[in-house]
């Protein structure tokens, strides 16, 4: 990975818009227009972006909103994606970072995952000094992803990082 110094809200706008452009859902980003300034890698955090936008479209509802958050907390940056739809029961939130997963059902129009992208967030997240959460709503048929990434857990310069298949 590379990491610099980059304004990451610059790297969230731009996935966020080309998403706004290309999915059919509606979708809102939360926190734009500001500067948060870190040591990250920019084109990890625009991948795992892409990849939560991706599962919140083909596993939501299509005509409820995607909402992207992103905030600053000291040290420490929050990235979210939330969407309406698909609820992800306790037995799945368990295997459903493990690599080549497939335990989740596929979507009504038969979408299936190749169990590889929520691996790459959690691999991502990790590779920032941080972590990802997943909650689930069964009774508002809701889910959010919450990235929480470091924004000084790297210095500058390219790095090998830790593959980390397990949950």
């Amino acid at each position: 990975m590379s990491f610099a110094e980059i304004n990451i809200v610059e790297d969230i706008e731009m996935v966020w818009w080309e998403a706004y452009e290309t999915y059919p859902n509606p979708s809102n980003l939360e926190g734009g227009g500001e500067k948060i300034i870190g040591i990250l890698d920019a084109a990890t955090i625009r991948r795992l972006l892409e990849k939560l936008m991706a599962k919140a479209v083909k596993y939501g509802s299509k005509d409820s909103p995607i909402t992207v958050k992103i905030k600053e907390e000291g040290e420490e940056v929050f990235l979210s994606v939330h969407n309406q739809g698909s609820y992800i029961s306790h037995e799945q939130k368990d295997k459903i970072f493990q690599f080549l997963n497939r335990s989740h059902k596929n979507t009504e129009e038969g979408l299936k995952s190749w169990g590889i992208g929520l691996t790459f967030v959690k691999m991502a997240a990790e590779a920032h000094g941080g972590h990802v959460e997943l909650k689930s709503d069964q009774e508002k048929q809701e889910t959010s992803f919450i990235v929480l990434l470091r924004k000084l857990a790297n210095p500058p310069g390219k790095k090998r990082v830790k593959l980390n298949y397990a949950v």
